[in-house]
Parts: C-alpha cells; structure tokens; sequence
C-alpha cells in the first residue's frame, strides 16, 4: 500500500489505516517505540511492564515463618556484626523490605548504619530523633535471614527518612528503561 509522507508542525507524518490498527490490536493515543532499521522506520506497539506484587507472587505459597516480625522503618541492633560488603560489616541496620517478604521466608531487607562513612549521595545521616547515630549505607541493601534472637529492635526510624531510603534504594534497582525510550 503506498500513503504520502505529510508535514505535521515541525515534523512528519504518516496516516495508519483503520483496518492496520485493528489488526494490530492499536489504539489512538497509544504509545509506540519508533525505532530506524537501516532505510526503514518500524513501529512497535509500547508494552508497560505490569509490576507483581509480593500478594501476587505468595498468593498460593506455604506457611509463615514463625520469626519474630521486624516491621518497616525499625532499626536493629544485631548481636555480631553482619557484612554487607567486604568493606562494610555493622551491627546496626534499618529494615526496609516488605513485611510479606519477611513473614513467608524470614528475610527482609536491610541497610547497614555506621559511624565511620562520609556523607555521600547514597548515604542518609540519621539525625537527633534518633539513638542510634551515623550514616545509612542504601548502596549496601541487601537482604538479610533474620534469626529469631540475633537481635533488638532498638527504634522506629521517622517516617521521612524512611520514605527517603525507599526511594533512593528503588532508584538504584531502576532499570533505566523508561529514560531510554
């Protein structure tokens, strides 16, 4: 089928015939990934990825764990250090995984809070609403087994630097994908 290139504005433009979108299952206004392919333009329909939520992923699994819970936005205080990295052992430490997670396999995750780091992009200092007193590493999240008295729940973290952890931790898992487009 031959169409016409046409000026849109400062751009160009082909029209799709109706019969092409209902064949491809395309919409108006939907997203498209315009890609060049040596003296060709291809056009792919944009999938969004659905995010799975923990529910969904343990909606027919076993049992719970009977390991004490340690919630969201607790800091622990574990009685030897754990290592996080070669260059990082602590024996204190912020939960920031899912209670799900925890309460179907006794993991969670942690970031390590220390006294001796410098202030860094990844890094968020606990300040006088807390005890505890340091940094908190969220480049060494890492998920934790959490045995039943290896450790206190010391605190409760104040809700705004957990929402900061949160989403400095979910930035470093970010794909990158969706700037790329």
């Amino acid at each position: 089928m031959l169409t016409n290139l046409q000026k849109w504005g400062n751009s160009h433009g082909v029209r799709i015939p109706s019969g092409f979108m209902k064949t491809l299952g395309w919409k108006r206004n939907e997203k498209l990934l315009i890609e060049m392919n040596r003296d060709a333009i291809v056009l792919r329909k944009s999938y969004q990825r659905r995010r799975v939520s923990l529910t969904e992923l343990f909606r027919n699994f076993g049992e719970e764990t009977t390991a004490e819970k340690a919630g969201v936005g607790k800091i622990l205080h574990f009685d030897e250090a754990v290592t996080f990295a070669p260059d990082c052992r602590s024996r204190t430490a912020v939960v920031i995984g899912n209670p799900l997670l925890q309460e179907k396999t006794g993991r969670t995750f942690l970031c390590p809070i220390v006294s001796d780091r410098e202030a860094y992009p990844l890094h968020i200092a606990l300040d006088e609403r807390n005890k505890a007193q340091g940094m908190i590493l969220c480049e060494y999240l890492q998920s934790v087994g959490l045995r039943e008295g290896s450790y206190q729940i010391t605190e409760t973290l104040p809700r705004d630097l957990l929402l900061r952890i949160v989403d400095m931790t979910a930035a470093e898992l970010d794909s990158g994908e969706e700037e790329s487009e």
